[in-house]
């Protein structure tokens, strides 16, 4: 498949969760996410999918 090449060499390597902002780092880009307007119950949520999501523990979750 074309583009493979490309996303195996941007992996996630790691998601960040300080205070109001989400870092998600991956081989070639990190991207910078304010989540100050998210409910605590959508966070809940999200935690359980990036839980889910890492069954393999591919890439660290870092929350602080």
């Amino acid at each position: 498949m074309e583009g493979d090449e490309y996303l195996e060499n941007n992996l996630l390597k790691e998601i960040a969760i300080k205070e109001e902002i989400v870092v998600i780092s991956a081989l070639q880009r990190s991207y910078k996410l304010s989540i100050s307007h998210v409910e605590n119950e959508e966070l809940e949520e999200m935690l359980k999918f990036i839980d889910k999501l890492n069954f393999d523990s591919s890439f660290k979750v870092n929350i602080a």
